[in-house]
């Protein structure tokens, strides 16, 4: 048994989702030796566990050597040095930032402010990052993650992205209105994927009308080359990876779309949300996980596992002690 597993043998009833996903998905990742990856099941999924616990958690993750690693790469100007060529320093920063995310770091850890301060110290006049368009949705995806919500920095880039959504419901890859008809100048998928996930954050678009015509343009993107290309399901979902999608975990478009239709109201009984559960469910591996390889990936499956539990158990909230 880990050092880990020890912390929670104690752990009480968790969500079910044996009774919604072909197998067990939770008990491969209890026997994680990763920190992180116990303390998000724990803290997210159900698990009784005792303040000593948390506390011995939340002691671990910050201790966790990629973690550690990653601090000690940090300049004094809160940037790292890219780690492959033709990388950015904003986009090496906004990578980095996401996996301090997965390793549980939020905004209240040095680390995180110095690296965001970096971030946001780039950001353009018009409201957007020097970045492709779509990766201005992934970096406010990034941002969101880790506690920066509602700020003037998000506002502004927010209001950019509203103004460049397209006459089809989509966006393109650019930063240019499209002063055309849709017919003329479709949106493009990708960026619309990436867009939504970082307006997914903010519960006052969950119900709007624009973020819907998104969604729509977007299944009906997906589903009409599903049909009309001669793919197989599983080539057609990765057909949509583009090289700059690197964030990590977040790296299958299927778990990305799975997860901004929950986070924007779609239920369970729409077909297309439930196409695309049906297909993420299918891709679980025999040990219960997620991922590119037969032993999956723990931040993937819980990626996963965040959206299933929105859909289903969207009014969830785990009992864990209060530690200051």
């Amino acid at each position: 048994m880990t050092p880990t597993a020890r912390l929670v043998h104690n752990r009480g009833p968790m969500l079910p989702f044996h009774t919604i996903l072909s197998r067990e998905p939770l008990k491969p990742l209890m026997r994680s030796a990763l920190y992180p990856v116990i303390y998000s099941v724990v803290t997210e999924f159900g698990g009784q566990v005792t303040a000593v616990q948390v506390k011995a958690m939340r002691k671990g993750i910050r201790d966790f050597p990629p973690r550690l690693r990653i601090e000690e790469r940090q300049r004094e100007d809160g940037g790292w040095d890219p780690q492959i060529d033709g990388r950015t320093e904003l986009w090496e920063a906004a990578l980095t930032l996401f996996k301090l995310a997965d390793f549980g770091a939020n905004q209240f850890d040095a680390v995180v402010q110095m690296g965001v301060d970096f971030v946001y110290a780039h950001q353009l006049g018009s409201g957007l990052f020097p970045l492709p368009l779509p990766e201005n949705g992934l970096l406010l995806f990034i941002l969101t993650s880790l506690g920066y919500v509602h700020n003037r920095d998000n506002n502004r880039l927010i209001q950019r992205i509203l103004q460049l959504q397209r006459p089809d419901g989509g966006w393109g890859r650019a930063d240019v209105p499209s002063v055309r008809s849709e017919e003329e100048t479709p949106s493009d998928v990708g960026a619309t994927l990436h867009l939504l996930l970082g307006l997914s954050a903010f519960e006052e678009f969950r119900d709007a009308h624009e973020m819907r015509r998104a969604c729509d343009f977007l299944l009906a993107s997906i589903f009409k080359r599903m049909h009309s290309k001669g793919y197989t399901r599983v080539r057609d979902w990765h057909s949509l990876y583009y090289e700059w999608d690197e964030a990590g975990a977040l790296g299958w478009p299927a778990v990305k779309l799975l997860y901004i239709l929950t986070r924007f109201g779609y239920e369970r009984t729409d077909e297309s949300l439930e196409s695309v559960f049906r297909w993420v469910r299918d891709q679980q591996l025999t040990n219960g996980m997620w991922g590119h390889n037969d032993d999956g990936n723990e931040f993937l499956t819980i990626w996963v596992l965040r959206a299933v539990r929105m859909l289903y158990y969207p009014d969830f909230r785990p009992d864990v002690p209060d530690v200051f």
